[in-house]
């Protein structure tokens, strides 16, 4: 008996225990980078499927060393639903951040970010920053605990304009070889329902087994 409510026990911890929020996908621009060349990712957790990241919109063709070129920046104070980086994943994920290493060469850059999902046909900002107008790398980190979890197959996409001066900057993706962290997307692979049921049989008829036996 005691051995079956130990087990019991077990499993209810299992099924309680909190989760923390890891890297589920990272996508790293070591080497040289052409912006009109897809980007594969370069970890990717398991439980979870991931595409490579593509510009839509941009000018067709720049190329840099350890940084995904993007841009250059519309001064335009309005999204522009046509330009964005977009990349997909797929799994049941409950969403936590989407980091972005930022690379700006002037001190007028980008002043708008914004991330949108396919959760609601890209319908409206999940989060929207203002990265500082200071040249250098700056960490964007978009806030994604407003979304319910997600399943299936999920896109996102990443939006930059109002920047103060028309067509002089860029938001270049910068990589760890420049002493950043690339676009890291965080959060947790969730099981299945399923899952948690079959580990609670799983459990209760191994307790029940132990129990004949004794």
């Amino acid at each position: 008996m005691m051995k079956t409510k130990i087990l019991g026990l077990l499993a209810f911890g299992l099924l309680a225990q909190p989760v923390s929020a890891m890297t589920l996908v990272q996508y790293d621009p070591l080497g040289n980078q052409a912006s009109n060349v897809p980007l594969a990712p370069a970890i990717v957790a398991p439980g979870v499927l991931a595409g490579d990241l593509t510009q839509v919109g941009f000018e067709d063709f720049w190329s840099n060393a350890d940084v995904l070129p993007v841009g250059r920046i519309s001064s335009s104070p309005a999204i522009d639903l046509g330009q964005y980086l977009t990349f997909s994943v797929s799994g049941r994920l409950d969403l936590d951040a989407l980091s972005y290493s930022l690379l700006s060469y002037l001190n007028a850059g980008a002043t708008i970010a914004s991330i949108r999902s396919s959760t609601d046909g890209f319908a409206a900002d999940i989060d929207t920053l203002a990265p500082s107008p200071a040249a250098g790398i700056q960490l964007l980190e978009f806030d994604l605990t407003g979304l319910p979890v997600v399943s299936g197959s999920t896109e996102f996409r990443i939006y930059f304009y109002g920047a103060p001066a028309d067509l002089t900057d860029w938001a270049d993706l910068a990589s760890t070889a420049r002493g950043a962290s690339g676009l890291t997307l965080s959060g947790v692979a969730v099981p299945e329902p399923g899952t948690f049921a079959l580990l609670g049989l799983g459990l209760a008829g191994l307790g029940f087994t132990r129990r004949r036996k004794a």
